[in-house]
């Protein structure tokens, strides 16, 4: 029987720039607060990793799959002033590539 991890978060570089700022943000302002700065930071880490850490993480679970979903906020929350296709360049291109990768 296999493993499947469902609503596993992942966010490319490029989102937590732009739409994921907030938790960057978040990261800096806490700096007085070291434990939940590197807190902020390792999550910050692995949500950016679709890589070996990813990997490593999952057969160190016991899963053999993840079903990625884009972290919040979405790039539904990016308006009309975004266009639809500027939304997939955020997270397609990097995500296929990440993924193609570790099969």
């Amino acid at each position: 029987m296999r493993a499947i991890a469902l609503e596993e978060h992942y966010a490319p570089p490029a989102f937590m720039d732009g739409p994921g700022h907030q938790t960057k943000e978040e990261a800096e302002a806490a700096r007085a607060h070291p434990q939940v700065t590197a807190g902020l930071t390792r999550l910050i880490e692995q949500l950016c990793d679709i890589g070996e850490g990813r990997i490593a993480n999952l057969d160190a679970a016991g899963l053999d799959v993840q079903v990625l979903s884009l972290t919040a906020p979405g790039v539904e929350q990016l308006g009309p002033v975004h266009p639809a296709g500027a939304r997939r360049h955020l997270t397609r291109p990097r995500t296929a590539g990440g993924v193609a990768g570790c099969s």
